[in-house]
């Protein structure tokens, strides 16, 4: 009887279901965004999408095409949606930000601030808390346009793989939930990566280089060697003798001229200075986040030919704040695999002298860092200000010490635990003398 009652339910059920839904084939997934000033107090916004026919290779099967895979249009709006809006009528499918990955900003634009667009980006239910924010110093437009992938068919997966890899410490890791909460400094000042495009003469020199047959002209051959001359060197002990390069700066392949290294300094939600991919490692490995890379080290026994090793963090970095005593106490847990010795010394090489040696390096290097950062660009990266808070009992006694115009007189202590795991045929002192 009971079934016999529930069969009009379902008949009107079933006449009142449908497709209400948009159609996956009517929808263009935007997979990034940028941001570059515009006319009348307005923003430029670049709408980058996949063009999935490209990625799966269409009726032809041929799979992906490499750098049509995705599509530009730009637009003038005063915000997010009302770009999408505009964006909306110029393609037949509708535009969605489901699966946006990156939103990048331009120089200028960051320098003013961002505030509207992250409470636009934290209100939003498409977008994502995860989604890559960055700052480009060649423009917005410029960046995105340049971004051809060669290797990654999926423009998404493109983007997770640059600013997420293990290897990449030369940006740091972040996204708008992590960013939006640096918009309060009483958690930290925020960073973000630096991203930027090949130069003009870069890029000829790559041209002439495929078309002659490797002969190069000697304009472009000079205007290349003048930019890579006013890059510094490190001439510091860590990464000794690389180029502290930014985003721009770097040679890379001729098709895809995009590139990612160092990172923007953020006061609340305005950027207040730039820093190099060297300097990036440094905060990678003070922050926690630091996965592995290849390092190379000054040694006194070999001064003009560095030591390399594959240096890890074990674990995250213990930081303690004493407001009494104003110390900040910074313990660092690394270690390495022993990559390349010059020939001359394999044989009578210590290991223990050399991470001695190291592990000073490393702590000088970061002292210098917290140093720029704290007395050039008054910012609290690091998140000090967290350990701080724990001191005092109440709110208002944090704030009556006035931690933003005193925490610049602390002084600095670091001490680095880091060993050679694998010194391959090396010698090692015995210490039980």
């Amino acid at each position: 009887m009971k079934i016999v009652k529930m069969i009009p339910a379902i008949l009107i059920m079933l006449l009142l279901s449908g497709c209400m839904g948009t159609e996956p084939n009517d929808i263009a997934y935007v997979v990034a965004m940028g941001f570059d000033e515009g006319n009348d107090n307005n923003y430029k916004i670049t709408i980058q999408f996949a063009k999935p026919t490209q990625i799966s290779g269409g009726a032809s099967e041929e799979g992906g095409k490499g750098g049509d895979i995705v599509e530009n249009v730009t637009v003038e709006a005063p915000n997010i949606y009302s770009g999408i809006n505009v964006a909306n009528n110029i393609v037949s499918k509708k535009f969605s930000l489901s699966h946006a990955k990156i939103m990048v900003f331009s120089k200028e634009i960051a320098q003013k601030g961002l505030n509207d667009i992250l409470e636009t980006l934290v209100r939003s239910y498409e977008i994502r808390p995860d989604m890559y924010l960055a700052v480009s110093v060649d423009g917005a437009e410029k960046y995105l346009n340049e971004i051809k992938p060669v290797i990654e068919v999926n423009p998404a997966k493109y983007y997770q793989l640059t600013y997420e890899k293990d290897g990449s410490v030369g940006i740091p890791e972040n996204n708008v939930m992590n960013f939006y909460f640096c918009q309060n400094r009483l958690y930290r000042d925020g960073v973000l990566p630096l991203a930027g495009i090949m130069s003009e003469s870069q890029s000829d020199s790559s041209s002439s280089q495929n078309s002659s047959g490797g002969e190069e002209s000697n304009e472009s051959t000079e205007k290349e060697s003048e930019k890579q001359k006013s890059i510094p060197v490190n001439d510091e002990e860590f990464e000794y003798n690389m180029k502290n390069y930014i985003a721009g700066e770097v040679a890379i392949m001729e098709k895809n001229k995009s590139e990612s290294m160092g990172m923007a300094i953020f006061q609340e939600n305005k950027m207040i200075g730039i820093m190099g991919g060297i300097d990036s490692e440094i905060y990678n490995i003070l922050n926690g986040d630091y996965k592995y890379a290849y390092i190379s080290f000054f040694s006194e026994k070999s001064p003009d030919i560095p030591i390399t090793v594959k240096l890890q963090q074990r674990k995250k970095p213990k930081i303690k704040v004493d407001t009494k005593n104003k110390k900040i106490k910074i313990k660092l847990y690394l270690e390495s695999d022993l990559y390349s010795l010059p020939a001359n010394y394999i044989t009578e090489y210590d290991v223990t002298s050399f991470e001695k040696e190291s592990k000073k390096y490393i702590e000088d290097a970061c002292k210098k860092f917290i140093d720029k950062t704290i007395n050039e660009y008054h910012a609290d990266i690091l998140g000090f200000i967290t350990k701080a808070k724990k001191s005092f009992a109440t709110y208002n006694k944090f704030t009556e010490n006035d931690w933003s115009s005193t925490f610049s007189d602390y002084e600095i202590e670091i001490n680095t635990e880091f060993y050679v795991r694998h010194s391959g045929m090396t010698m090692r002192e015995d210490n039980t003398k």
